[in-house]
This record gives C-alpha cells, structure tokens and sequence, in this order.
C-alpha cells in the first residue's frame, strides 16, 4: 500500500529520498525513522547470532527450550527461525523487523514449544541478509 502510494503521488515528478520516507510513514502510520537511518544513512551490515537454553520447567515436568537471538549488526533485519525436533515435528517462526524498533534492544527471547526437545534450529533464509551466517545455525546436543 506503502508503496502503490508513493508511486501515485510522485508519478512523472522527481522525488529526492525524504520523499519516498516521509511517504511511507504517513501512510502507514508510524514513524519508520528507526528503520530507515541505519539501512540508508549509517555505516554498518546485518548480523544475528543464535543461542539456545534449557531452562528447568517450574512446574516439573521436563526441560524447556529458549532460543536468543542477538542483533550484533546495527542494521535491523526480519527473523525467520526454523526449528525441528526431535520427535521428527518442525516449527517455523517469524518477526517482522519491527522487534528492533527500540534501538537498546539488543537480544530478543523466544520460547520453543513446552515439553519437546530440539533437534536443531536455523535462524535466517534467503531473505534475511546476514555478514555472519556461521552463527545462525544450532545443531543440538
């Protein structure tokens, strides 16, 4: 919608950048500067790193699963996280690039499914760009 408006405003015109951001963010509502300065005016690359915890279920029965997710690049980019277990099941998951909204915010935290087992997880895909995709895979225990 963004950008089927953008085009009819300023179709035949000749709109500099700020144009094309400050059409974006009326038209979507929000303020979109948290996205667009570290994409187009700092210097940086996209960079996740994936982790996983067990952690004791308080309520006794088996172990449960936290991934974290670290941006160490400065450039916000989507999660796609793919999970299998191994009971054979697979999940996948996905945020959008709006969970680094708040520039601090450096790990976010994702609980797997309660009471299964990971087999292994794969952060990352074809259309999420990272400078580091070593880190992005974990292969169990």
């Amino acid at each position: 919608e963004c950008m089927t408006n953008y085009m009819d405003r300023w179709k035949g015109k000749h709109p500099g950048p700020y144009k094309f951001f400050n059409t974006f963010n009326n038209i979507s509502g929000q303020n979109l500067d948290w996205f667009w300065k570290p994409w187009l005016f700092e210097f940086g690359y996209p960079d996740l790193k994936l982790t996983v915890a067990k952690m004791a279920n308080a309520v006794g029965g088996g172990p449960n699963y936290v991934a974290y997710v670290e941006r160490k690049g400065i450039i916000p980019v989507s999660i796609q996280l793919e999970i299998e277990y191994t009971d054979g099941s697979k999940e996948s998951i996905h945020k959008t690039t709006e969970v680094w909204k708040k520039t601090e915010q450096r790990t976010l935290q994702i609980n797997l499914s309660e009471g299964k087992t990971p087999k292994s997880l794969r952060l990352g895909g074809n259309s999420v760009p990272d400078a580091k995709p070593k880190d992005n895979f974990w292969p169990g225990k």
